[in-house]
């Protein structure tokens, strides 16, 4: 089944990658603004990473709500299979859809 960027398989990493890259950009805002800036600088950064971390927010919810049907498509037969119920129920009771 070579079917280039249109399987699943090929999909994976980008959406890892909306997943995993704004949840360490988010973490990273925070660690500055919160423990690694000066007390007196911290209103101020935390007001100037707002709108990235808004935005970095609604990338990270794009990035967790592709992962079931994404996942649910590699177990399945491809793509017809992204949005089955069941599979979805059937992946999630498996220790694969808890880790």
């Amino acid at each position: 089944m070579d079917g280039g960027l249109a399987t699943p398989d090929a999909w994976r990493p980008l959406a890892r990658t909306f997943f995993l890259l704004p949840l360490l950009l988010t973490w990273g805002y925070l660690a500055l603004a919160l423990w690694l800036g000066r007390p007196a600088l911290r209103p101020w950064l935390l007001e100037r990473a707002r709108p990235t971390a808004r935005l970095l927010g609604a990338v990270l919810l794009l990035g967790v709500s592709s992962q079931l049907p994404l996942q649910a498509a590699l177990v399945g037969d491809g793509w017809a299979d992204a949005f089955n119920l069941p599979l979805w129920q059937l992946y999630l009771a498996t220790e694969a859809g808890h880790g």
